[in-house]
């Protein structure tokens, strides 16, 4: 946690500047190399310095959650457009229905005009 602390600021720029996926790809490789250097370790300074390398080369957290918040912020967008929709189709049908109810009352008014009118 310690080397994740150090190096997480440097990790967002090196991901800004180069993209996520790069900062990904070597995120996951140096977990696989030094989780695996961990578990061969043989005393307790190999097991201390495989853990700071691997917190300190490991930065995917940051580009993995920011590409989550990103995909979530698409779905919204796309989820809303599609509510959008829906919802002017159903005004439009609204307006419809309240334009045909008014030519009917029309419709009856004269009718009724008519009527008394003879």
């Amino acid at each position: 946690m310690f080397g994740r602390a150090l190096t997480s600021v440097a990790w967002g720029v090196v991901a800004e500047l180069y993209g996520r996926k790069p900062v990904i790809i070597m995120g996951t490789i140096t977990v696989v190399i030094f989780n695996s250097l961990f578990g061969l370790s043989v005393n307790f300074w190999m097991t201390v310095s495989t853990r700071f390398l691997l917190g300190s080369l490991n930065g995917f957290l940051g580009p993995i959650k920011a590409f989550d918040v990103e995909a979530r912020v698409n779905y919204l967008k796309k989820e809303t457009l599609n509510y959008i929709c829906r919802c002017a189709s159903e005004a439009k049908k609204l307006v419809e229905d309240v334009e045909i109810e008014t030519h009917n009352v029309d419709v009856a008014e004269r009718q009724v005009a008519e009527m008394f009118w003879r």
